[in-house]
């Protein structure tokens, strides 16, 4: 091959650069397709997990996510998420308190039904989380700086 040979005419380049942006673009689609079905926030969750049932918010910070998929990497199981981001009509409707992680979007409820699932989750989320609410229904974590560090609760039983 001669170095000739590699020389594309001025013309000629012009559509071969149109052509691969136009195939990049559908390569660039199909991606982001695939990334939706798997998770369009991470490999494993996906912002519709996190919106507010009542308005279909979502101002779920992106970092905390990111934490929520390095913990599940590590439990080696899924993980569905009971409540996200809320609204502050509705996190007044579920019973939350004003100034809730929840409403700024730091914080999440993992579906936890069972004791050997509580015992791996509360084994494995520490390492991310240094804010943990147990109930027998779900587990709370979250990352919000303006609240204590290095807490664990329970939740009282609900009548």
């Amino acid at each position: 091959m001669e170095l000739n040979d590699l020389v594309i005419p001025q013309k000629e380049l012009g559509l071969r650069l149109n052509m691969l942006a136009v195939l990049g673009r559908r390569s660039f689609v199909n991606l982001q397709n695939l990334k939706k079905a798997m998770g369009d926030l991470t490999a494993n969750f996906s912002e519709r997990e996190f919106r507010c049932p009542c308005c279909d918010a979502s101002k779920i910070d992106v970092g905390f996510v990111d934490r929520l998929q390095f913990a599940r990497e590590r439990i080696g199981k899924s993980m569905s998420i009971n409540s996200g981001y809320r609204c502050f009509s509705h996190n007044r409707t579920v019973g939350g308190v004003d100034n809730s992680s929840h409403v700024i979007g730091l914080a999440a409820d993992i579906s936890c039904t069972n004791s050997s699932d509580r015992m791996l989750f509360l084994s494995i989320l520490p390492e991310f989380f240094n804010r943990i609410g147990v109930t027998s229904k779900f587990i709370h974590v979250d990352v919000d700086d303006a609240k204590s560090p290095d807490v664990l609760w329970l939740y009282p039983p609900k009548k």
